[in-house]
Formats: structure tokens, sequence, C-alpha cells
């Protein structure tokens, strides 16, 4: 265990969480930031991916006793929160795709336009701000940065209103008969 590791826990056995943490903040925080952001390019979602490896620290201190490696420990945290992160923004673009695929198709059957009239119907009856950061995302094509530093709400704001949205058109749409039939076809 390195001498610095030694003062986090010792702090931690004291007692003593705030300075702990306000240590382990202050030592780790830029490196951590520097591997998020290598491996997800952007500040937002590095840094949430940070502060969300923090925060699980914080909620596990009881448990960090039989830790090898405090470091280790960090940089795996902020490792597997990255990979859930981008298989999340994969079944996002996955399901965005599938959607816009059916809404843009120059060519629609009839089918294919009462499909795309139910997807509207769904889009329309969304919650206002679920609808906005859909329609800023999908219509817009704005990226989830750019839709969090315009409304002045976070990236992970931004993720959780696309899932709701991609959400409740999916549920939607499987209790509509013409999607049914396009889908078994």
């Amino acid at each position: 265990m390195d001498i610095n590791e030694e003062k986090f826990f010792t702090l931690l056995n004291q007692k003593k969480y705030e300075s702990a943490f306000g240590w382990l903040y202050a030592q780790y925080f830029d490196a951590l930031f520097s591997y998020a952001f290598g491996m997800v390019q952007s500040d937002k979602v590095a840094e949430d991916l940070v502060q969300e490896t923090f925060l699980s620290v914080w909620e596990n201190k009881g448990g960090l006793k039989n830790i090898a490696s405090l470091e280790s420990y960090l940089y795996k945290g902020v490792y597997f929160n990255a990979m859930n992160e981008v298989r999340r923004k994969k079944v996002r673009e996955t399901n965005a795709k599938t959607v816009l695929h059916v809404l843009y198709e120059d060519e629609n059957s009839e089918s294919d336009k009462g499909l795309e009239a139910e997807i509207r119907k769904a889009i329309d009856d969304l919650p206002e701000r679920c609808k906005e950061i859909f329609y800023l995302s999908k219509y817009s094509e704005l990226k989830r940065s750019a839709i969090s530093e315009l409304l002045g709400v976070s990236v992970r704001t931004v993720d959780a209103q696309l899932n709701r949205a991609i959400n409740k058109i999916r549920k939607y749409l499987m209790t509509t008969q013409t999607f049914m039939e396009k889908r078994n076809a």
C-alpha cells in the first residue's frame, strides 16, 4: 500500500470521512478525468463518470478496508462506468436509428406510413422536457453535450431523458397493431 493511500485509510478509520474524501478527490480527480476522457471523448461525460466513481466509493466506504490498491480500485471503477456508458450509448443509437429509419425513409409503404403516424403519436405523448430533448437529438441532430449546454442540464439528464423517450416510444409501439404487423412481416 502506498504511503498516500495509508493517509486515506487512516483518516477513514478515524471517521474523518470528509477529510479522507477531500484528500482522495484532490489526489486522483485529474488523473481519473484524463483516463475517462480518453475513453469517452467528452468533458462532461468524463466528469460525470469520475463523479459517479467517487460517489460509489463514498457509498461503500465501510467496505474499502479490504482493497489492496486504492488507485487500481478507482481506475477500475472509472473503466467499468465508461464501458457501461458506451453500451448505453450504443443501445440508444440503435433504437433511435430504427425509429428514424421509419420516419425518414422516402418510399414508405402504406404500413410504413401507418407506423410513422404511430411513432409521431408516441413522440407527441412524451412529457414536454423529454420530447424537447428527443427532438433536439434526433431531428436537430445536436450532440448530447450541446443539448446539455443549451438547456442547462447535465449530460446524464439528457441521456436519461433520451432513454426515457425511446423506452416510452417502444412501449407505445408494442401496443399498436401497425407496429406488430410490420414487425412480424
